[in-house]
């Protein structure tokens, strides 16, 4: 994996956690 992919991820999951808190830690 690629930093930019993992970077990419993170900000996606990151919008997904304030529209939808969803997760765990």
């Amino acid at each position: 994996m690629n930093d930019e992919v993992i970077e990419k991820i993170a900000i996606r999951y990151f919008s997904w956690s304030t529209e939808f808190p969803m997760g765990g830690s």
